[in-house]
């Protein structure tokens, strides 16, 4: 019964540390594709943004 707590505590201690160890390493890590692309509702504003520009762009040169 001792041999299997200790077992478990060994194991639980080694998940910690591996836990850990893991979450340095996304800490670390160089930006994904994903967060160092903008939101799509932030494309979206941009775009709209843009598409405002050039229609006043036609009003000037009517």
């Amino acid at each position: 019964m001792k041999k299997i707590f200790i077992s478990i505590l060994i194991a639980g201690i080694a998940g910690f540390l591996l836990w850990k160890f893991v979450l340095s390493l996304e800490k670390n890590s160089p930006p994904t594709f994903e967060s160092a692309t903008p939101s799509i509702n932030k494309d979206k504003t941009i775009y709209d943004d843009a598409l405002l520009d050039l229609e006043d762009a036609r009003e000037t040169l009517k």
